[in-house]
């Protein structure tokens, strides 16, 4: 099978740690969905950290990535990193929201600029109406839920916080006083694990 082709990025996106990054990443994909195989005898509860973790740790490799590209304000290095990780296999979509709920950056060019409505299934974790945004655990911040077509996704809010070189950059520097400044929302598909996780009960 010829492999996909991925979309052109410019020379910085093309850096060493970013490809080490693009490695890694699908790395721990491969990891989650070798665990789900394995582990059909697991408890419920055990399966549920192990995706929580895995999903976390996605989360926090996906801002690393995308770190520079954002603090240098080069647009088009951040949205060739998610439109490379929204390619790997398993991922079902991800989404960069600013503090106001407007999606700023997405694998899907025809939604950014959208707002979104806190009772989304991806706001209401923080957002209660109209009150202000509440402090989670990093486990409350993964929700799962059922797409269009049927399938599990699980789903990961990773707020980006504001930090010295964020309040400090010259370009497009934010307030100091601001400690959230958006959130990375990243979904990732259980289906194919679903499938797995099915044959294996079978054969057993």
């Amino acid at each position: 099978m010829p492999r996909p082709r991925l979309p052109r990025a410019s020379p910085a996106f093309r850096s060493l740690g970013v490809v080490l990054f693009l490695w890694f990443f699908t790395v721990v994909i491969a990891a989650f969905a070798a665990y789900a195989f394995v582990s059909v005898r697991a408890t419920s509860r055990q399966w549920r950290e192990a995706v929580k973790s895995s999903a976390l740790t996605s989360g926090e490799l996906i801002q690393q990535a995308t770190r520079l590209g954002m603090l240098r304000n080069h647009k088009e290095d951040v949205d060739a990193v998610l439109r490379t990780v929204a390619a790997t296999p398993g991922v079902a979509g991800v989404r960069i929201y600013d503090k106001k709920g407007v999606i700023a950056y997405s694998d899907v060019p025809k939604e950014i600029g959208q707002r979104v409505d806190w009772s989304a299934e991806a706001c209401v974790a923080c957002h209660q109406g109209t009150a202000p945004p509440r402090n989670l655990p990093a486990g409350e911040l993964v929700r799962e839920y059922r797409d269009r077509s049927g399938h599990r996704v699980l789903g990961l809010i990773n707020p980006i916080e504001n930090a010295a070189d964020c309040s400090n950059a010259a370009c497009h520097a934010h307030s100091p006083k601001s400690t959230i400044l958006g959130v990375l929302d990243v979904k990732m598909s259980l289906a194919e694990t679903d499938r797995r996780l099915a044959t294996a009960r079978d054969i057993l």
